[in-house]
């Protein structure tokens, strides 16, 4: 059984505090399963966000839903879909002529890779269920997945909220950039553009557990960062080499010699 047909059809389940859970990490099977991802991405970001422009629609939809992958985790002590991300492989983004990202970054230094790349979006957890338990099943369901994809180079945009006037994220670009920029030739350039530089910046800011999750993977940050008016936020490229996200954070969320030793079974 393939990776993906695994991610379809079985789980990984979670039982624990603040009370009984039965967690299940797969990809939608379905439109109404798919839905409920939408909402939830919409309670959450109208709720978190205030800025944007979602408070009055029914659902995060956009034209690219159609295109991606939707990754979700399920408790089914509830029923709920508490958790979800969406991916967009090289396949989708060449049907729709660009990439996600490319309405908030040129990505023209990264042509020679473009066909490689894999898109990461839309990463939501419900607020009662953000003690990383969600987050890494679902980094956990990605790297079974990649398995199974000819992607070369995994980008997403994690982002911080612009409520501040931008000084967070000003601050986490200066301490980002000084440890983890990629080198000047692929580096990508905002639409809108953060002037950083007028901005107050302390020295070692808290840095945000998406944020985290990409730079223990080994991602690199792509550039400044740009500013989306739309949602009120603050957004970061980063880039995360396959080779890695299948190597060292495997066996680090993945549990590489226990997935070898299923696949093995399961032949």
């Amino acid at each position: 059984m393939t990776p993906i047909a695994r991610l379809m059809e079985t789980s990984r389940q979670y039982l624990g505090s603040p009370r009984e859970r039965q967690l299940e990490a797969r990809l939608t099977r379905n439109r109404s399963e798919r839905i409920a991802a939408q909402k939830l991405r919409k309670d959450v970001f109208a709720t978190e966000l205030p800025f944007n422009s979602l408070a009055f629609q029914t659902l995060d939809e956009d034209e690219f839903d159609d295109h991606c992958r939707h990754l979700i985790v399920i408790d089914h002590a509830c029923d709920q879909i508490v958790g979800t991300y969406r991916i967009l492989d090289p396949d989708a983004a060449r049907r729709i002529g660009r990439y996600y990202s490319e309405g908030e970054f040129d990505l023209t230094p990264l042509a020679g890779i473009r066909d490689g790349l894999l898109e990461l979006g839309r990463s939501c957890v419900h607020p009662d269920y953000r003690d990383g338990t969600v987050i890494r099943m679902l980094w956990s369901a990605l790297g079974l997945l990649l398995q199974d994809s000819p992607a070369r180079y995994v980008i997403g945009c994690p982002s911080v909220s612009a409520a501040d006037g931008g000084h967070l994220a000003a601050a986490l670009y200066r301490s980002l950039s000084r440890r983890h920029l990629c080198e000047p030739a692929w580096q990508v350039s905002p639409r809108q553009r953060l002037a950083y530089e007028s901005l107050y910046a302390e020295c070692d800011p808290v840095v945000p557990p998406l944020f985290k999750g990409y730079l223990r993977a080994g991602a690199r940050l792509m550039g400044e960062p740009h500013c989306d008016s739309e949602f009120g936020t603050i957004d970061f490229l980063m880039m995360l080499p396959v080779s890695d996200a299948s190597g060292r954070y495997a066996r680090k969320f993945l549990g590489a010699e226990k997935v070898r030793q299923d696949e093995a079974a399961l032949a």
